[in-house]
């Protein structure tokens, strides 16, 4: 059977160096995602095939899961074409910013009393409670906190990369190749991130994001490419 893990000692590797301490109210999010820029025509862009909760920041536990996500050779089968869905087109993410889990369960729970308190209940809204999906909506709404930041740079250019690493110094957690350019993951300081935002704002190449940090894994298959740590 196909896996999409190629290397452990790369993700353990990028493990070691990312994964950050959680609360007793925090998780991770863990994601096998389609992606139909890989294989157009198969799922929309970035439909998530299946999700896991990490509770700790465990090595071996963390690995365990992805090992198991890893497996999805004629697993999946898409909606769109009702054949199995090639692993090429697939990618393994991990948000590494934490996710608060109470007030993701307070925020669920509302929203489930205002379906169950209608005059007339819609059942089929009410079956979505029951999904994972919901869950995973739900926790990936509720960051803990912003620790870090992804500059998500959308094509392979050396210079462009290397004039980000020396605004961001000495903040950089990790440099990730991914399939189509790179991830720098910096220590979330407003100052750096000011000085990035107003140079590369317009950058179509490039995109911000702290409410989600979410990255290929290294070590892993990412549309056939397999990710990498750049040190």
């Amino acid at each position: 059977m196909q896996s999409l893990l190629v290397n452990e000692n790369e993700t353990k590797r990028f493990l070691e160096k990312v994964a950050p301490k959680l609360e007793k109210d925090e998780v991770l999010l863990l994601s096998l995602a389609v992606r139909g820029k890989y294989c157009p025509g198969v799922e929309s862009s970035g439909a998530f095939l299946n999700s896991m909760v990490l509770r700790n920041n465990d090595i071996n536990d963390i690995m365990l899961k992805i090992r198991r996500m890893s497996y999805v050779d004629k697993c999946y089968i898409s909606y769109r074409t009702g054949n199995y869905i090639n692993p090429e087109c697939m990618v393994i993410y991990i948000d590494l910013q934490p996710r608060a889990v109470k007030s993701a369960m307070n925020l669920l729970f509302k929203e489930y009393m205002d379906v169950v308190s209608e005059e007339n209940v819609n059942y089929e809204l009410l079956k979505k409670f029951t999904s994972w999906s919901k869950m995973r909506h739900v926790l990936a709404k509720n960051r803990s906190k912003k620790l870090l930041l992804d500059i998500d740079i959308d094509i392979k250019d050396e210079d462009l990369l290397n004039n980000i690493l020396d605004i961001v110094d000495d903040n950089v957690e990790c440099v990730i190749e991914s399939r189509g350019g790179y991830h720098v993951i910096i220590i979330n300081d407003k100052r750096i991130a000011k000085e990035l935002y107003e140079k590369y704002a317009k950058n179509e190449y490039i995109e911000f994001s702290s409410k989600q940090v979410q990255v290929p894994i290294p070590g892993t298959l990412q549309g056939g490419f397999e990710v990498k740590l750049i040190e």
